[in-house]
Order: C-alpha cells, then structure tokens, then sequence
C-alpha cells in the first residue's frame, strides 16, 4: 500500500514537473528583461548623455582657451606713453574740477553749516569738523598735482582716491553720472602704472616704459559703457519722442541747423534722435582702426557742444582727453616724431636716444620680429639658442653694411644700435615661456571680471532697489540716464504739525538743503523729514510732531503734480530699499498725449508777449492747493481744463469751475483750489508782468555767471579757507 501511493505521488511529481520547470524559466526569463531593460535604458542614457558631456567638455575647453587669450593679449606688455599722457591731463581737469564742481572755494559754508541736513549713502558715514574738512579739499589738490606731475604716484593717487570717495558718499545729493565716473577713473589710475613714462618717478623705477594691456583695456571698456549704457537709457518714448530736451534747439550752437531746419525738427532730430545715434554707436566705433576717425570726430563735436549748452563742469573735456587711449599705445612718440621729421625739420639733432629708436626702418624691425615667431613651432633649447645666433647674427651683419654703406651718417648707426637694443629684449621675451599665469595675475583677471560683472549690472539694480524710485527707475549717480529725466520745480512747501496743540509751522525747505534732489527721491525726502524733525525738536523741545512734503513737478514737459501724498506724515510713513514707497503719488501717464498740446499752447502765449507765462496743472481728487498770488504778477487767470474745481479765494469768495471755465485771481491773497468728483483734474495760470520777475533771476544768474569766471579769487579764497582752518586746528590743540 505504501509503495503504491510512493509510486503514485512520484508520478504526479513527474507530470508537474515541466510545469515547474517552465515557471522558473519563464520567472528567470522575466527577472533577465527586466535587467536587460534596466542595462539598456543605461546604455540608452550614457549615449544620450555623451553627447551633451562632450559638448559641455568641448565648452569648458573652448572657455579655458578663450580665457588663455584673453589672459595672454591682458598681460601683453604695451607702451605707457598714451597711459602717461591721459594721466596728465586727467590730473590737470581735477585741478580745474576743484573749484569748478567740488566748489573748494566754498568748503567752509558746504561743510560749516549745523543747520544743514545731508543725505549719505551710508548713516555711519559722518563728515569730519569743518576745518578737517577744508583739510581734506587741501589733500585733493596736493594729490590731484601728485597724479599730473606723477610725483609718488602710488600716494597721491591712493590719496586722492580715498578723499573724493568720501566726499562723494557723504552726499547723494550732489551726485551725477560724470562725478561717479571720475571717481571711477581715479581708482582705475591708482591701479596702473600711469607713471612708468613721463613722470617725476619714471627715473625711480619702471624705467623700461611698459604697462600691462589691461590698464588700457578698462579705461576703454568704462568709457564704452559709459556711451552704451546712455543710448540703452535713451530708448524709451521719453526721448525718442523728443520729450526730454525740449527748447534747447534755441541755443546758439544749433545755428547752422535752424538756418535750414524748423526749431521743433532740430528738437527731435538733430538734438534727441541724433543724441541717441552718437550715443548707442561711439562706444563700439572706437574699438576698431577702420571706424575710429568716425567715432573720434562725432565724439568730439559731441562733448565740444555739450561743454556749452550745460554745466556739466568737465566731464566733456575728460571725454575728449581719453579718447586717444582707443589708439596705439606708442601714438605720442609717433606723433613727435612725425612733428620732428616733417614740421619741424631742425628738431632732428636734438631728439634723444629713445626717440631714435622709433624712427628706425619698418622693414628691418619686421624682418627681425618674424624670427622670434619660430619659437611656436620648436622647443625651448636649442632652438632658441639657434634663433638667438641667426637673429644676433642678421643684426650684425645689417649693421655692418649699414656703417660700411652709411659710414659718416649718425642715423644709420644709431639705427643698427638699437636694431640689437630690440633684438635683445624681444629673445628675452622668447626665452619666458607663459602659458601659466601667476597667483597676481589670475586675481587681476578675477578682480577685471567682478569689476565688468558689476558695472554691467548696476545700473540696471533699480529692478531690486525699488524704494529709490518715484517716477523715474535709478538713482541718478551711476545709471548713465544722462540728459533723460528733465525735471522742473515749480513748488515746494513743508509743513510741521505739533501734537497735542495742533498748530502748524510752515518751514523753507531751501533752509535745511542746498538743493532739490531731495524732490524728486523718496529716500532723501524721508532722510530730510527726520532730520528737520530732530533739529526742530532739539531747537523748541517739541516731543510729537509730524512732517508733510507738498511738492509740485513737472516731467519731461507733462503737466505739473504733486509727487508725494501731502496727507502722509513723512516720519511714520514706511520706506524700504526694496519696495517703492506707497506715499509717492503715480504719475499720470493717461495725459502724456497731451505734451504736444501743451507746447503748442506755450508757444502761442511767448508768440503773443514776453511778458506773459503760463502754468499747466494736474491734481487728483479730493486734495487741495493752498497758494499765495505773488503781488509782483498782474492778471492771473485759472481755467479749468478738464474736471470739475471748488475755487475760495480768501475773503470768502467760492465758487464752482468746470471744463472751459475760467476766472481772474485777486494778488496778494491766498487761494485753495479742491479737485472734487472721481477724476482727476487739469488746469492752468496764466499771468502777466513777469519781466520784474525775470530781471530779478537774470540779476542772479549774471552774479553767479561773473563768479563762475574768476578763478583766480576762487583760488585766493581757498587758499584763505585752508589758512583760517589751520589757524582754528592749531588753537584747538593748545587749547
């Protein structure tokens, strides 16, 4: 029985025993697609892959070769003589630049007055007493001098660096894009090796002449972008459309084009459309032989008109003294040798050793330097010592025939002389072998590329920045907007309210700043709110105060508004870097269509009379000018333009305006005019016997005008600040 269910049970094992033997394979058959398909897709996505690594390999390769070149043509030794002679000049424009915009014979009242509320870009920069300061405009000068004569340059560069610098920061007030690009050009100066030529200290050290390229390569590209950047900033419908500089076709320096031309044509074409050619092209002509002249001439023409139509203190002329720095290094020993050997014919036996060696025969110095080219191609033993025999003895053959042809000529052998000068300097230069770069040059190339990154970028940092905006984006100083944003003051008031009693004070604003930049930036009108708030409450112990800013500008020829809400307390209102400030009123660009019409109108009333003007206005609803009628002005009219107005005049005369409606102001007293309805509303003021008015401001200008030109008292007087300020320091220490 047994062996009959053994015999039984072993044959049902046989019959599953396929079945068994299929489910394996089959499960190992299914374990191995899976594994093939795992292995494949790998081998799928390491083909996939190879390409983009060998193409990012190929990219990596290509940018190390570029950076190579680069590295090679940064460090190529080049003359300094272009380097030099920039550095002179340059110097020689602070000199002048010390009275004409750093104001050095004004130093005492700039930096003497307790009174007077500063905007640094800093708080933790504070400006020193105000004799210190007189001081620090006499470190300017000694090291602006330094620069010109190359006299310890190192220090007085460094010197005169770190003094504009501080001097700059210590106010945003006063900044504009061409005192931001001196301070720039100083720190690129302090930097180089402006002095290896022509200089007090060339005799010292750096006798061979030669500077690294890249001293000249910065130079340019800073000034390039300089250009670039200010056509970027043009291309926009402020200045396309011709909004920008509007009247400035009158200037005498746009003669020749009205001779031919209608005024508003030369506005736009000539003066905005060509402004933004001259602009967007110079930088990029520059750096080619074929296309300089053209950039050099347009340039030119350029910033001579500039230099009378603005007072832009020297920033034309330093845009013309570097404009050279584009062409060759050697460009002023070839320009004096040019002079001595076609102009002036009797130089010639006085010009030294080193000028001699620039007049020598092309042909012979290329048939030289062709030799040294043989180094790619072979290695650095023997070579090179072959080279050196064939090269030493080419010289010497060529200046053999040279004194045995030429044997009573001075040229021909000074020429020989310094045929084996340069023969031997260029085999020392073959013998050093520089694919590699030093520790010091890898951090010059890593500092240039940081210094590009940055100059690139910042101007454009107003995307992030945006608690420096109001109506424009950037702060004017280092955005290259030149010229973009034309503003006009037409009032300013500042009210001070004291809590509990609830009285207001009405300040001038004019008292605690030297300037309107603070009207068109919301950063100072904050900066200025708390620091007339600290002075008046240290002044009249007033505990709990608030501060309102009523401004009225206008831009680029629209209608004039206000730009901060006159309801907001300027010292509890909220400002950050990086978000724009909510109390900034936004400009109506709804009326922008309406600058045509505008000017237009401004056209026919100086048609009419010169003795008239006109005042367009724009305000929002629900606020309310407060104005006083000046005595001095005759027949002042208001009329609506569009909206609806609630006119009261003191004495109690009110009265409703609506569009086309149009009513004459008493003088002499105050006027509040209220927006009402949901729009906004547009008006203007006319007036008459304005010539009282404008002899007044004419009087000014011709004062200002006569200092402006007397340099010499400007000098007298500084010197008589820097010698009173010594005078106070020296009592104060034996004291």
């Amino acid at each position: 029985m047994q062996r009959t269910l053994k015999r039984k049970n072993l044959m049902l094992s046989c019959e599953r025993l396929p079945f068994q033997l299929s489910c394996i394979f089959f499960s190992d058959l299914h374990l191995l697609s899976r594994a093939g398909q795992v292995v494949f897709t790998q081998i799928y996505s390491i083909c996939v892959c190879l390409p983009v690594l060998a193409s990012a390999m190929s990219q990596v390769l290509l940018v190390d070769r570029l950076i190579r070149f680069c590295g090679q043509k940064l460090f190529q030794p080049v003359n300094g003589e272009s380097l030099a002679v920039f550095r002179i000049l340059f110097g020689t424009l602070m000199i002048i630049d010390l009275q004409v915009e750093r104001a050095f014979s004004k130093v005492d009242l700039r930096w003497n007055d307790p009174e007077e509320c500063r905007f640094p870009l800093f708080e933790w920069i504070k400006p020193l007493p105000g004799p210190y300061m007189c001081l620090l405009y006499l470190v300017l000068f000694f090291g602006a001098i330094g620069v010109t004569l190359g006299y310890k340059f190192k220090i007085s560069s460094s010197l005169y660096s770190l003094v504009y610098w501080y001097i700059f920061l210590l106010d945003k007030s006063y900044w504009n894009n061409h005192s931001y690009l001196f301070g720039l050009i100083s720190v690129m100066l302090t930097l180089s090796n402006a002095n290896s030529c022509w200089s007090m200290d060339h005799g010292q050290r750096l006798s061979d002449g030669k500077v690294p390229s890249w001293q000249y390569f910065i130079i340019r590209f800073q000034i390039s972008l300089v250009y670039f950047l200010a056509g970027v900033k043009k291309c926009n419908d402020e200045w396309i459309g011709g909004h920008s500089m509007r009247y400035l076709s009158s200037h005498w320096v746009f003669t020749p084009f009205r001779l031919f031309l209608p005024s508003y044509f030369v506005d736009l074409v000539i003066i905005h459309w060509g402004g933004f050619i001259i602009d967007s092209s110079v930088g990029i002509l520059f750096w080619f032989d074929a296309t300089r002249p053209i950039g050099y001439f347009f340039c030119a023409l350029f910033n001579l008109m500039n230099s009378q139509m603005f007072a832009i203190g020297m920033f034309p002329f330093v845009m013309l003294i570097v404009l050279p720095i584009y062409s060759s290094p050697d460009w002023p020993k070839s320009l004096l040798g040019w002079f001595a050997s076609v102009r002036l014919p009797f130089l010639n036996e006085t010009i030294s050793d080193d000028h001699c060696s620039k007049v020598i025969q092309k042909s012979e110095i290329d048939s030289v330097l062709t030799k040294k080219q043989i180094k790619n191609d072979t290695t650095e033993g023997n070579s090179i010592n072959k080279q050196e025999k064939m090269s030493f003895e080419g010289t010497q053959k060529s200046g053999n025939e040279g004194k045995s042809s030429l044997s009573t000529s001075e040229d021909s052998s000074c020429q020989a002389k310094d045929i084996h000068n340069i023969v031997g300097k260029n085999l020392q230069e073959i013998s050093i072998k520089s694919p590699e770069f030093s520790w010091k040059q890898r951090m010059i190339m890593i500092a240039l590329i940081i210094y590009i990154t940055f100059q690139i970028a910042l101007p454009f940092s107003h995307n992030i920045t945006k608690g420096y905006n109001t109506w424009t984006e950037g702060v004017y100083g280092y955005s290259w907007d030149m010229m973009v944003h034309n503003w006009k003051v037409l009032d300013k008031k500042m009210t001070v309210t004291v809590h509990p009693e609830e009285y207001d004070l009405y300040l001038n604003p004019e008292k605690w700043s030297p300037n309107n930049r603070w009207t068109h930036h919301a950063d100072m009108a904050k900066k200025l709110a708390t620091c007339i708030a600290d002075k008046i409450g240290l002044r009249y112990n007033l505990t709990s105060i608030s501060v309102h800013l009523d401004v009225w500008i206008s831009l680029n020829g629209r209608f004039t508004q206000r730009i901060y809400d006159p309801r907001v307390d300027i010292l509890t209102a909220e400002w950050s870097p990086f978000q724009r400030p909510s109390w900034v009123m936004p400009l109506l660009t709804e009326y922008n269509d309406w600058r045509s019409w505008l000017r237009q109108r401004e056209d026919e009333m100086i048609k009419q009379t010169d003795d008239s003007g006109i005042v367009f206005m724009a305000d929002f609803p629900g606020l309310t000018l407060i104005n006083y009628v000046d005595p001095a002005l005759e027949k002042i009219t208001l009329r609506v333009i569009q909206g609806w107005l609630k006119v009261e005049v003191e004495g109690g005369l009110v009265r409703i305006m609506q569009k086309d409606d149009h009513c004459q102001l008493p003088a002499d007293h105050f006027v509040q005019i209220t927006v009402i309805k949901s729009e906004p509303a547009l008006y203007s003021f006319t007036y008459h016997n304005l010539k009282n008015v404008m002899e007044k401001v004419a009087d000014n200008e011709v004062q200002s005008a006569s200092e402006k030109r007397n340099l010499l008292q400007k000098w007298c007087k500084s010197f008589q600040i820097i010698f009173d300020s010594l005078i106070e320091i020296g009592s104060q220490i034996y004291q």
